[in-house]
């Protein structure tokens, strides 16, 4: 049961600092103890220490949630209250303490306050000590649980946000000395310990407990195992309880852990004495193994709730899941009897008022008489929901049972019985209100009046189900005349005994009123009863164990036909098939190869061709089926050729195959043969050169054949642009585009005014490769026109041949001048002019860029830069004059920065690049290189190994080196 957060959490302010008192949980007679004594120690200022006292009322806005709280019920106090003076108190806080016979005064504590800033207005008196040193309720509380557990692993603490008192921990021994709990009001107590205890009882809550306090078990055990047995039919036993609840105003909230009684006569889990509050949300509550156990039992008007959680009788003879003379109120949860070997009762209501069943499952248990409710009660007892069941009682199990005076009103739930003699309302001369929905028992009595009729009302939308054990009367057993149902209820009476039944018969059923439609029937594979109640009020009464037939009406209304050496399997269908057996009637035969097994699975392998006529039977004890049917077996297919080839065998890589024209035609297996459609080809979509033949497959009757075609597929042609540069003159068109075998069909000439010849295109500006109309273009590309001046003076168009090399024919430097060549030793491969230089072709022109440390990047025109990868590039910076390379090979790192120094590459291979800043750093040494006092040769010539270590072998100059590339200065 929870409390408004005013009243739960108002307490927090004067509380918490209190907590502090107790050391952590030690007894406050262990504090006092070890207290040292000197009745001559004057206490001054620094003895004291402020406590919170405030008496503001705060509301639900001065608290918010914790995530550190223990309890989802905990909140903190938020309040921004201001604090004066009046809200603190003084509090003794010092190893000294004052005996009772001290002589000092008393004055001067009363006057001791606190300023805002927690500072103490005077020195406190000893009087005022000795009232700071007494307990709240709740230390009080919380030093009496320590000081009865006196070290056996339990401890008490207050919860410092909710002021509630936490019991934790397992008792190491068993205990045998009650718990006695006097709860000050509003306080919680939130037990989340394991203890077991002989004590009568385990925990008692005493009357003195305050108005609105709350045991609250959410963890942990509370087990008794005393074993003392009463005489007498007193009910107010309390000695083998778990919990003893005296106090009138006090609540127990279960919502976890475990509560058992002992193994006494009346055994009870929770025993409430008074008019408190009992609510079951969650954990187990059962009662012991005596003769009479009780898993909760309330004496007077207390109110008992279950939403969760399990409540048992327990064992013993005689065993009761609740017992309650104040309202019960059950939405949730699992009740039971137990297990006595007498009488089982999952609730026993005693002058209950306002009690409802609205939901969970509320059951007799096992044991010889069981059931689920017993209503003792001259009050009315309200049934809305929830399953009620009677138990398994080996003499007799009932769902309720009405004594007389008694009221009970069924307007929705289940009422059940599963004992051996079933009954789900037993009547004993109370009134008997059935308003709701259906009440279905499969096995025995539905309702038995043993008064008079007069007390049993059916309306609304009810129906009465039940079987007549004794085959003499209805539904409902009476002394009297039989109820008659108002509204759309009715009463169904099972009059029989048998497991067979007819479908759409109403054997062994009879009803009230005349007028409603019962009969047997199937649903969902189940067997039961179909009733209807003037159109209004119908439905299905599922009985298991009872075989609901018809007979069978053959419902395959023909069959597939089959082919020749594939195997054929088809299942007949008839309403009512589960129970039929399938016979061939005489007159006709199946194809070859096939036969009908009982179930009316017809398979087998036809072995020959042709059609058959046959009729079937499907049978059982109510009745029977026939009807002609026939199956057809083909000839099977054998094989299949391509006989007329089609239009198109060639084909151009990128293409599909074209079928148009073909003819395949299928052979059988009795030798004829017809022209088929319906086949597939493969490859079915774009053919490549490596495709020499497509695949036909023909399917019939589930047999598969192939054929193949040769066909003839050629490599796609491509497309290139060619780019015409006149260099220098003027040409059109200015752009050319290869057949699809990237040629080109004829190349144009260009023009140029001046004294000037065209020798012909080439592919690049100076030098390169000359183009006829043989050559194959691989991509898009430009070609450059040659020229030769033929007039007087030194030559200034773009150069003839395509070798490379030195001389006029390499391009044009500008002015009369010749350009300067800057090549590899040795090399003979094309050239091209970079800013009037002759190159090799394959050297770049690139944009040099200096980082801010100094650094250098070289950058594409595209915008990116070289990454982890060598560049052979045109160096702006290079002296020629002075004998510097144009052009050089560079390396760039994975972070795209020139690399210098020594460089090994992936294959072992050693470079050094030029680490000196001479307008040429970064580039690849090449020769002889002096590096650090020795003498190492890096190759020279331009072989694809271009400026790699030479290492146990000999220079081209006779030199040799050593493993480390070394030359130790000697001719050897």
């Amino acid at each position: 049961m929870k409390r408004s957060n005013k009243r739960q959490y108002a307490r927090i302010c004067s509380m918490a600092l209190s907590a502090v008192m107790l050391c952590v949980s030690i007894p406050m007679t262990a504090f006092t103890a070890n207290a040292e004594s000197d009745s001559n120690h004057v206490h001054d200022e620094s003895c004291y220490r402020k406590k919170l006292h405030c008496l503001h009322e705060h509301d639900d806005s001065c608290y918010e949630g914790d995530e550190t709280a223990t309890s989802s019920n905990m909140k903190k106090l938020v309040c921004d209250h201001e604090h004066g003076e009046g809200c603190y108190e003084a509090v003794l806080d010092c190893g000294y303490r004052q005996e009772e016979n001290s002589s000092e005064g008393a004055e001067g504590a009363g006057n001791a306050g606190a300023d805002k800033n927690g500072g103490l207005a005077s020195v406190a008196s000893p009087a005022a000590a000795a009232r700071a040193l007494t307990l709240t309720g709740v230390e009080k509380l919380v030093a009496d649980i320590n000081t009865w557990a006196a070290g056996n692993g339990i401890v008490a603490e207050v919860d410092a946000y909710s002021g509630d008192v936490i019991v934790t921990g397992k008792t190491t021994t068993e205990a045998s000395d009650k718990l006695e709990l006097e709860i000050p009001e509003n306080v919680t107590v939130e037990w989340r310990a394991v203890l077991t205890s002989s004590a009568e009882p385990v925990i008692g809550i005493v009357e003195e407990s305050g108005t609105d306090s709350i045991f609250s078990v959410t963890d942990g055990e509370i087990i008794s195992i005393s074993n003392k047995n009463h005489t007498g039919s007193s009910y107010n036993t309390i000695d083998n309880a778990a919990i003893y609840n005296a106090a009138a105003n006090t609540s127990i909230l279960v919502s976890g852990g475990s509560i058992r009684g002992g193994g006494g006569d009346r055994s009870t889990g929770i025993y409430n004495f008074g008019e408190g509050f009992v609510s079951i949300q969650g954990g187990r509550i059962s009662g012991g193994t005596g003769t009479k156990n009780y898993g909760i039992f309330n004496s007077f008007n207390g109110i008992t709730e279950v939403s969760e959680g399990i409540v048992s009788g327990g064992g013993g003879e005689e065993s009761y899941g609740i017992q309650g003379s104040g309202e019960i109120r059950v939405s949730g949860g699992s009740i039971s009897g137990g297990t006595g070997s007498v009488e089982n009762v999952g609730i026993v209501f005693k002058n209950s008022t306002n009690s409802v069943i609205s939901g969970g499952n509320i059951s007799g248990g096992y044991g010889a008489n069981t059931c689920g409710i017993l209503n003792d009660s001259p009050n009315s007892l309200l049934v809305s929901g929830g399953t009620i069941d009677g138990g398994k009682g080996t003499s007799i199990s009932v769902g309720i049972v009405n004594e007389e005076n008694s009221s009970i009103t069924v307007k929705g739930g289940s009422i059940n019985a599963d004992g051996k003699k079933k009954v789900c309302i037993m009547n004993e001369g109370g009134t008997v209100v059935v308003s709701g929905s259906k009440i279905v028992n499969t096995g025995g009595y539905a309702m038995i009046d043993n008064s008079s009729s007069s007390g049993i009302q059916i309306g609304g939308s009810a129906v009465i189900f039940g079987k007549d054990l004794d085959s003499t009367g209805g539904a409902i057993k009476t002394a009297g005349t039989q109820p008659v149902p108002g509204g759309t209820a009715a009463i169904i009476t099972w009059a029989g005994d048998k497991t067979t039944y007819l479908k759409g018969s109403a054997a062994d059923l009879d009803v009230s009123p005349a007028a409603v439609k019962a009969e047997w029937s199937t649903q969902n594979g189940q067997g039961g009863v179909f009733y209807d109640v003037s159109g209004i009020n119908n439905g299905f009464i599922t009985l298991p164990g009872v075989m609901v037939k018809s007979a069978p009406a053959i419902i395959t209304e023909t069959l597939p036909d089959g082919t020749i050496g594939v195997a054929y399997s088809q299942t007949l269908a008839a309403d009512g098939s589960a129970w039929a057996t399938w016979s061939l009637e005489s007159g006709g035969s199946l194809p070859v190869g096939l036969s009908l097994d009982g179930s009316g699975k017809i398979s087998g392998i036809p072995t020959k061709a042709g059609t058959s006529h046959f009729t079937v039977r499907a049978s059982n004890d109510i009745g029977s089926d026939t009807k002609a049917m026939s199956i057809t077996i083909a000839a099977g297919l054998s094989s299949i050729a391509v006989t007329t080839g089609p239009a198109k065998t060639t084909y151009t890589a990128g293409q599909s195959f074209d079928s148009s024209g073909m003819v395949v035609t299928a052979a059988y297996s009795d030798g004829s043969t017809r022209a088929v459609t319906g086949y597939t080809v493969t490859p079915s979509g774009a053919l490549t050169e490596a495709d020499s033949r497509v695949t036909v497959t023909y399917t019939e009757g589930g047999i598969a054949k192939t054929a193949t075609l040769a066909i003839t597929v050629k490599a796609a042609g491509t497309n290139h642009t060619i780019i015409y540069d006149a260099n220098g003159g003027s040409v059109t068109p200015a752009t050319g585009r290869t057949d699809t075998d990237g040629r080109l069909g004829s190349l144009p000439t260009p023009v140029r005014g001046g004294s000037y010849q065209f020798d012909g295109w080439f592919t690049a500006a100076n030098g390169g490769i000359k183009i006829t109309t043989t050559i194959v273009f691989t991509e898009n590309c430009t070609i450059y026109a040659h020229w030769t001046y033929i007039g007087g003076g030194s030559g200034s168009g773009g150069g003839s041949g395509g070798g490379g090399g030195s001389g006029s024919g390499h391009g044009f430097a500008g002015g009369n001048s010749s350009p300067k060549e800057s090549l590899p030793k040795n090399y003979t491969g094309e050239t091209k002019n970079i800013d009037g230089v002759i190159v090799p072709s394959y050297v770049e022109k690139v944009v040099w860029v200096m980082t801010e440390d100094g650094r250098w990047r070289m950058r594409r025109a595209d915008g990116s830069d070289y990454v982890n990868t060598w560049v052979a590039t045109y160096n702006p910076y290079a002296d020629l004059s002075a004998g510097q390379q144009a052009f050089d090979w560079f390396m760039f790192d994975v972070d795209g920065y020139m690399v210098t120094g020594w460089y090994t590459d992936s294959q072992g291979g050693s470079y050094y690049l030029n680490p000196v800043s001479d307008n040429t750093k970064g580039r690849m040494m090449t020769g002889w290189v002096l590096i650090d006092g020795s003498y190492y040769y890096f190759n020279e010539e331009p072989d694809g190994t271009r400026g790699r270590l030479f290492r146990n072998t000999k220079a081209p100059d006779g030199r040799y080196v050593d493993e480390n590339g070394v030359w130790d200065g000697k001719e050897k």
